[in-house]
C-alpha cells in the first residue's frame, strides 16, 4: 500500500517539532532543604514557597552525613540553592573555603540562617563577623528595616535572633538592619552565585502559608531571598541558562519555519513530478 508522500511529510513534520518542544522545555530549580536537627517550620515553609512557584523543587536533605559525603561537583550538579535554617546539626560539613565558597562561585545559592554551624567556625573565613549571642538589646520586630530591595513585594524582617552580625568586609552588604544601626543580613556575590546570611530565623518560627501579616511579610522576605539567590533580582527574572543546558540553534520558531518551506517544497516538487507524467 503506497503512502502518501505530502502525509508522511507533514506527519514527520509534526513528530520533529513535537521531539524539538520536548528538548527546551522549561529547567527546574531544586533547593536543597537541610534537615538534620530541629528546623521547625522551615519544612513547610519550603514547602509552600515550590507550590506557590512550579518552577522550583525541593529536596529534604535530612542527613548530614549523606550531605558531607557529596562532593562539590556533586553539590552544583544536584542544587541550585542551598538553605541552612535554624537550628540543624553542627555535623555538616559546610566550610567556606572548601564547600560552600566553590558552590557558589560555581553559580550556587546559599540562604544560612543557622547558628550552630557558626560555632563551629563554617563561616570563620567568609569576611563576615558572626558571634553565637543576640547582640541587639532593646530590639524588636518592628525595629528591623529591610534594605532595598529585599525590602520589596510587601517584605518585612522577623525578629527571632540566636546569633549576631559584628562587622562585614567589601565583599558583602547589608540587606536587614536595626533603629540602632545593627546588622541583621549580609549579601554577597562570589563568581557566579550569591549568599545571604540572615540572624533572624526567619523560616523557622512563622507559618508562611497562614494570612497573617507578619508571616505574609517573612514569606514575601523568602520569595525576594530566593528569586535574588537565583537570578539577582527580587522580581525573579530568569537567569541565563547554565552553559551545560543544550539550547537548540536555530530556535523552535525558527525550525517550524524551515520544516514549513521544506515541506511546501517537497509539495510543490511532487505536483511538478506529477505534471511532467
Amino acid at each position: 500500500m503506497k503512502i502518501n508522500k505530502m502525509r508522511f511529510g507533514a506527519i514527520a513534520c509534526v513528530l520533529l517539532l513535537f521531539g524539538l518542544s520536548q528538548n527546551v522545555s522549561a529547567q527546574t530549580i531544586n533547593i536543597g532543604l537541610l534537615t538534620e536537627g530541629s528546623t521547625s517550620q522551615a519544612v513547610n515553609n519550603i514547602t509552600f514557597f515550590v507550590s506557590e512557584h512550579p518552577e522550583y523543587t525541593w529536596d529534604n536533605v535530612s542527613s548530614n552525613a549523606a550531605l558531607n559525603a557529596m562532593s562539590v561537583a556533586d553539590l552544583i550538579a544536584t542544587y541550585d540553592i542551598l538553605v541552612v535554617p535554624w537550628q540543624i546539626s553542627s555535623t555538616a560539613d559546610l566550610d567556606w573555603d572548601t564547600r560552600i565558597l566553590p558552590f557558589i562561585a560555581a553559580g550556587g545559592g546559599v540562604l544560612w540562617e543557622d547558628p550552630t554551624n557558626v560555632s563551629d567556625g563554617d563561616l570563620s573565613a567568609s569576611g563576615v563577623g558572626l558571634v553565637t549571642s543576640n547582640i541587639y538589646p532593646g530590639i524588636g520586630t518592628g525595629d528591623i528595616s529591610l534594605v532595598s530591595p529585599f525590602d520589596s513585594n510587601g517584605a518585612i524582617g522577623w525578629y527571632h535572633i540566636h546569633y549576631g552580625i559584628t562587622g562585614h568586609n567589601i565583599d558583602w552588604f547589608p540587606f536587614s538592619t536595626d533603629i540602632n544601626g545593627g546588622i541583621h543580613g549580609v549579601g554577597g556575590e562570589f563568581g557566579e552565585g550569591r549568599m545571604l546570611i540572615g540572624v533572624s530565623d526567619n523560616l523557622y518560627h512563622p507559618n508562611m502559608s497562614s494570612t497573617g501579616a507578619a508571616e505574609v511579610g517573612a514569606y514575601n522576605l523568602l520569595v525576594n531571598e530566593i528569586f535574588w539567590l537565583r537570578t539577582g533580582s527580587v522580581d525573579g527574572e530568569d537567569p541565563a541558562p547554565p552553559a551545560d543546558v543544550h539550547i537548540p540553534v536555530p530556535t523552535l520558531s525558527q525550525w517550524s519555519f524551515i520544516l514549513l518551506f521544506a515541506l511546501l517544497a517537497f509539495v510543490g516538487v511532487t505536483r511538478l513530478r506529477r505534471t511532467r507524467n
